[in-house]
């Protein structure tokens, strides 16, 4: 398949500018936002926050520019970075998302 998708979370005060990044810089086709609360540990401590999840829709061909850049740029400390290659996607959306990474 020719299309990944990559989920990771981020403050709410960040998601939206992040996402635009991404789309407007090539990087991905379409970034999904969902508010969602989180409960974790960190450092020996259990904290409960407020944050979004990014929803992430990549070509193959940009994705590990994605990837880097995500990394490179993500602000927390250690970014939770989840990629899932679909079995099986509605091929006019995955040419669409195709078409739309557009990163030189």
């Amino acid at each position: 398949m020719g299309l990944k998708i990559i989920y990771t979370t981020i403050g709410r005060d960040d998601a939206r500018e992040f996402a635009r990044k991404l789309v407007d810089g090539g990087l991905a086709a379409c970034v999904n936002i969902v508010d969602i609360h989180s409960v974790y540990r960190w450092e020996g401590s259990i904290y409960s926050e407020d944050e979004s999840l990014l929803i992430i829709k990549v070509s193959e061909e940009v994705f590990n520019k994605t990837y880097k850049y995500i990394l490179e740029n993500h602000p927390y400390e250690l970014p939770e970075l989840l990629v899932i290659s679909p079995d099986k996607v509605f091929e006019k959306y995955e040419d669409w998302v195709i078409n739309s990474c557009t990163y030189e």
